[in-house]
């Protein structure tokens, strides 16, 4: 049984894959039967997601990297 922050990463990973998945494939709004799907809408309410998610302690994974630099003396 996952954790809740296991729950929260994957909900996470969710989220990012679906922004990506909304800039592959850019579709117009459209209706079926009845029902309006607002594409611009639904990328900012993802983009929301993400940062409420990113906002939670070890939900999202690091954005900054830490990078060592080493010098050798010869």
């Amino acid at each position: 049984m996952p954790t809740p922050l296991q729950n929260l990463q994957a909900a996470y990973r969710d989220v990012t894959a679906k922004i990506a998945e909304v800039l592959a494939n850019p579709l117009p709004n459209y209706t079926i039967d009845g029902v309006s799907i607002d594409r611009k809408s639904y990328y900012e309410s993802l983009l929301e997601q993400e940062k409420s998610l990113r906002a939670i302690p070890g939900a999202a994974p690091e954005t900054n990297p830490v990078f060592t630099h080493r010098s050798v003396a010869r």
